[in-house]
């Protein structure tokens, strides 16, 4: 369990970098003993194309790589590290949004959307903490790996 300091200072600094408050945002579970990437709002998560992962690290309790592939399921990835890991991270593509006449965004390019308004290309990005006391890698370059 972490201590009441830490996880108020990571708090604070995931909520310095929320975009929207009707963002999707990305995370990893452990369910059924394997850790998926959840794309969704809160407790609902979203059938999402696996390959808009673009990168996924995991790291031992010293901050060591450890070898992950990533298995592309029909409606999302699981992450399969070589072992258990303390910290995993995982990056998303999510591709060039653009806004339609009618305020809806539409998951192509400007140039796809005729009359489109704003067009954005999204990323996002997760830290899961699974063991206390684990070193946390830099995450400088860890945009993405394509």
């Amino acid at each position: 369990m972490l201590s009441t300091k830490p996880f108020l200072a990571l708090s604070l600094l995931g909520a310095l970098f929320a975009t929207q408050v009707s963002a999707h945002g990305l995370w990893t579970e452990q369910r059924r003993g394997n850790v998926e990437v959840v794309y969704g709002h809160g407790a609902e998560d979203n059938a999402f194309k696996a390959q808009k992962v673009s990168g996924a690290w995991a790291y031992d309790l010293q901050g060591k790589m450890i070898p992950v592939t990533v298995q592309r399921l029909d409606d999302h990835p699981r992450l399969v590290p070589l072992k258990p890991p303390a910290v995993v991270s995982v990056a998303l593509d999510n591709g060039m949004w653009t806004r339609n006449t009618e305020k809806k965004w539409i998951n192509e390019g400007r140039s796809k959307v005729p009359d489109g308004t704003d067009s954005i290309h999204t990323f996002k990005y997760s830290v899961a903490i699974y063991e206390e006391g684990a070193h946390l890698p830099s995450l400088q370059s860890k945009r993405s790996t394509n």
